[in-house]
């Protein structure tokens, strides 16, 4: 996520459906505060297999639902 440019906070607040992996990219939300606008930025290749990896994992661990942020814990 660092090579999209996220900020830590836009980071935690990505949920799955945030991140389109055929069109490599994420819609990044304004923050809670009032923050920069809402964009799209793209994600480079390697960010995208790891991601792509991470959310196969991430539907194996119990309790991992759709409404909650993309980067949870294993607990």
């Amino acid at each position: 996520l660092y090579w999209g440019g996220l900020r830590l906070g836009e980071a935690l607040a990505l949920a799955p459906a945030d991140v389109e992996l055929g069109a490599g990219r994420a819609r990044i939300g304004p923050g809670p505060r009032g923050g920069p606008a809402a964009r799209t930025v793209a994600l480079a290749p390697e960010a995208l297999a790891l991601v792509g990896e991470w959310l196969e994992r991430r539907r194996e661990i119990a309790g991992a639902r759709e409404g909650e942020p993309l980067l949870c814990t294993l607990r």
